[in-house]
């Protein structure tokens, strides 16, 4: 890691340090906070990455005497003076990401990633677990439609008329028998 030219974090004043690996580049705060510095194209990036390579962000050093400011509005370090926006990862609201409007620049606290990290997993198995329910219901659908193409015009165009229905919903023969009762005159 490098010292970066005079870009210091946000959260504790101290200089940033360049971290590169291949096309993932950061600046952190190692011994500090622990946060990082990332661009909007490096962040959006960096959940398709192998866990592997992310490992030395995961680990950085930290300072255990410096308090967390998570919830602390903190200034973009690229442009002088510009407030970074707060907003959560996900629902869970568990990670908290800051942004900043003008450059695109995305600063996670200590441990921030960790979370967002989790949160992504969490959110691709639901993710997954919805195609799968989509996928079960598309099956029924399509056999629906297969039983539907089987049948004639005319119980296509009548299916309560010519008991198609009965299959579907049995509450329709109940009320069948009902009107085929002789009233009372």
């Amino acid at each position: 890691m490098t010292a970066a030219a005079s870009l210091v974090c946000p959260a504790c004043r101290r200089s940033l340090s360049l971290w590169q690996q291949g096309s993932l580049a950061a600046y952190v705060c190692a011994g500090g906070c622990g946060g990082m510095l990332l661009s909007g194209l490096v962040y959006k990036g960096l959940f398709q990455q192998p866990s592997e390579s992310l490992q030395p962000l995961l680990q950085l050093q930290r300072d255990p005497q410096l308090p967390p400011l998570r919830h602390v509005k903190l200034n973009c370090p690229r442009c002088r003076g510009i407030r970074m926006m707060q907003r959560y990862f996900s629902q869970e609201k568990k990670a908290l990401v800051n942004e900043c409007g003008q450059c695109g620049q995305v600063w996670l606290h200590g441990g921030e990633l960790q979370q967002a990290l989790q949160e992504y997993g969490g959110k691709q198995q639901r993710l997954q677990q919805a195609e799968q329910r989509s996928a079960v219901v598309q099956a029924y659908l399509e056999q629906q439609q297969r039983k539907l193409e089987q049948l004639s015009p005319l119980q296509r165009l009548f299916p309560n008329l010519t008991g198609v229905n009965k299959d579907f919903d049995p509450r329709l023969e109940r009320i069948r028998e009902e009107l085929r009762r002789p009233r009372p005159q």
